[in-house]
């Protein structure tokens, strides 16, 4: 029974929305796109130990938030009791992900369970020595099964009904029967004595002078439960067979329409038998909410419109005489006497930002003859934040378009920024930390139509690989990273990492490798060697991690140093660049940290480009959480010393003149 509230809330970035349920205090979430992570937080949501997690397809758009939500609820010791649910084929992508580099042991508190299908059971406690083989014992461990019946999840609060269509599972919730409330004027009408309150309650009845006072006396009527529908639908064929299964379903209170075709005209059979309210949270209501980064980096245009782009909202489908989605609206279903949406009832997120003195609309631009832009779509480390995506740098040619790592939410940044992406696509990835390298699934889903060159270390190919098979195929030609070192057996090479992570539980997937790695190799040179030339090198970090060069045929380079220590290879590779990419992960004074996760403090990262006699040091890659550390940056003022923000952008040559500038930003960007 829900004692104090249910209210519901849609939750969107770019096109696919997510859907979250709160009774009390536990969470039911409905599809995990990419972006849910970053955003969650400015719709004042906070998913807690024990969620419960449900897809209506295994999808990318919407599975594709669900490998950084895992990872960050391991971090911060919430994944324990987390459990999954959705169509076949749920389960054995989960357990692809334990034994893939990107979830390891991590993941091993979560359970999934696929709707008339298999299940994975999950650990309530991870052991402190991963070096040892995972047992999980089933007497002791988190299992999605607990709450199935029949094949319908129900609990104390909700019942959740699963409607097989095709490929989709439609949902019908249904909340617990409430009893009646406790009303005062009844108390005061029978006469009922504070002190035997606590008696009413417990044994239904008390006695008064003789006179027998029933709980139902003094309470309102109780309620009958309310039902909800998410539905997923996603063509006619799909939408007669969910009217089939349903036809005797009735009094449904609120629907939630998740795809696009739910304003086809086909879709009205299903409006015409449901008459109660409908919100089509694909579609939004305006377009004049902004998200604190998206305000930002307005603000920014208007302070260096030739540096920041100007936001405007390319994910934005309104459509007039429909109920749609609107940003950080909370539905509130139960107690019934209090149904209401409610609208700023979550903080103002931009109140402090407002507040902040951003710089005077700066002067005219110089004049740069230059077809080389360098820009920022990411500058934070770990997990997305509200002022700093994680990591993704941008190169742009005439001919070609290069990313220097992908984290996630990386599409929706590019989109945001207005490049031009009709071009020769590559991406580089540096190593397989996940906010390196997560927002590549998006990207590659996004350009599907587009042959793109994939450049990572062989660690990383059996993930790829695996998420093909389970999810999507992609139209990509992946380049070994290290085909860049020299002769090498590549064939041993990717056979070993297929046999470290080889799957050891559950069904096992045979994969058909359609990838020729050293012809793939030899394409890339014979395609771009005109352009520009890559040497790499291995970085101190973590296994199979890599720094880039790129020297390009007018013989400027920029070099990028990925994740690292202070390198001495990285410092040899990065000679005489013209720009000098590092990450500067720490503040100066939290050096112990430094060391401790192999990573740089900001004066590492300045003397690593000295000491490479680069002409420009450019910092990025900034804790999250210590951002604020960044207001004393005038200790390192120099023209020639650059801190990004995201969406920082400037020809090569720009780059000379932007330290100042960059210092007046980052006074700013204060942590959250």
């Amino acid at each position: 029974m829900i004692k104090h509230k249910f209210s519901l809330q849609i939750i969107k970035s770019t096109y696919n929305p997510s859907i979250l349920l709160s009774c009390d205090n536990d969470r039911y979430l409905f599809n995990i796109p990419e972006g849910f992570q970053r955003f969650q937080k400015e719709h004042n949501v906070r998913l807690c130990q024990g969620s419960r997690i449900f897809f209506t397809q295994i999808k990318p758009g919407k599975i594709n938030g669900l490998f950084g939500i895992m990872q960050t609820l391991a971090f911060e010791k919430q994944a324990q009791g987390t459990k999954l649910y959705g169509p076949k084929g749920l389960t054995n992508f989960i357990n692809i992900v334990r034994h893939m580099d990107i979830g390891k042991q991590k993941t091993y508190n979560f359970s999934s369970y696929d709707f008339g299908g298999d299940h994975l059971l999950g650990m309530n406690v991870l052991p402190l020595d991963y070096q040892q083989p995972i047992q999980i014992n089933e007497q002791n461990c988190n299992d999605s099964r607990q709450y199935i019946k029949n094949g319908i999840f129900k609990d104390q609060f909700l019942e959740i009904i699963p409607i097989y269509t095709l490929e989709s599972i439609q949902y019908i919730i249904r909340t617990q029967p409430q009893k009646g409330q406790i009303l005062k004027e009844k108390l005061d009408e029978y006469n009922v004595p504070q002190n035997l309150m606590k008696e009413l309650v417990q044994k239904g009845y008390i006695e008064i002078k003789g006179k027998i006072i029933e709980i139902q006396n003094v309470t309102s009527q109780d309620s009958p439960s309310i039902q909800l529908m998410i539905l997923d639908i996603q063509n006619q064929q799909e939408l007669q067979e969910f009217l089939q299964q349903t036809n005797q379903l009735q009094d449904i209170y609120l629907t939630i329409h998740l795809s696009k075709q739910s304003i086809e005209p086909f879709y009205q059979q299903m409006l015409e038998k449901f008459k109660g309210r409908h919100i089509f949270a694909y579609y939004d209501q305006n377009n004049e909410f902004q998200y604190v980064s998206e305000y930002i980096q307005n603000r920014l245009h208007e302070s260096y419109p030739y540096n920041f782009p100007q936001h405007k909202n390319q994910f934005f489908t309104q459509h007039p005489n429909i109920e749609c989605y609107q940003p950080l609206l909370e539905y509130t279903i139960l107690p019934q006497r209090r149904q209401k949406d409610t609208l700023n009832l979550i903080k103002d997120q931009l109140a402090d930002i407002k507040e902040k003195a951003f710089p005077a609309v700066q002067g005219i631009q110089q004049e740069f003859n230059d077809d080389k832009r360098l820009s920022f779509l990411g500058t934070g480390s770990m997990i997305p934040g509200k002022l700093r995506n994680v990591m993704s740098i941008l190169i742009e040619t005439q001919n070609i378009v290069i990313f220097l790592d992908c984290g996630e939410g990386t599409f929706k940044q590019v989109m945001d920024h207005g490049s031009n992406l009709n071009k020769a696509i590559i991406i580089w990835i540096s190593h397989s930390h996940s906010d390196h390298h997560l927002g590549l699934m998006e990207m590659l889903h996004q350009f599907k139509d587009r042959l793109i060159y994939v450049i990572l270390p062989a660690i990383m190919v059996p993930w790829l690989n695996y998420y093909q098979s389970a999810i999507e195929q992609f139209n990509i030609k992946i380049v070994v990273a290290q085909s860049f070192e020299g002769d090498i057996d590549m064939q041993n090479l990717i056979a070993e990492q297929y046999k470290n992570q080889q799957i050891t539980t559950g069904p096992q997937i045979v994969l058909q490798q359609d990838q020729d790695f050293d012809k793939n190799y030899l394409d890339f040179l014979q395609e771009f060697n005109k352009e520009f030339k890559i040497n790499i090198t291995q970085v101190e970090h973590c296994p199979q991690a890599y720094g880039i060069k790129i020297t390009f045929a007018d013989n400027r380079s920029v070099s990028y140093s990925g994740d690292t220590r202070p390198c001495d290879n990285f410092c040899k590779l990065a000679q005489n660049s013209s720009i000098m990419i590092h990450e500067a992960t720490f503040t100066d004074d939290l050096e112990e940290n430094a060391k401790k996760n192999m990573h740089c403090t900001i004066s590492d990262a300045i003397n690593i480009g000295k000491l490479s006699n680069s002409k420009v040091t450019v910092l990025t890659h900034f804790s999250q959480r210590l951002a604020k550390g960044l207001q004393q940056t005038e200790q390192y003022q120099d023209k020639n010393i650059v801190f990004t923000c995201d969406h920082f952008s400037g020809y090569f040559s720009e780059y000379e003149t932007l330290g100042p500038m960059s210092i007046q930003i980052s006074k700013i960007l204060t942590d959250e």
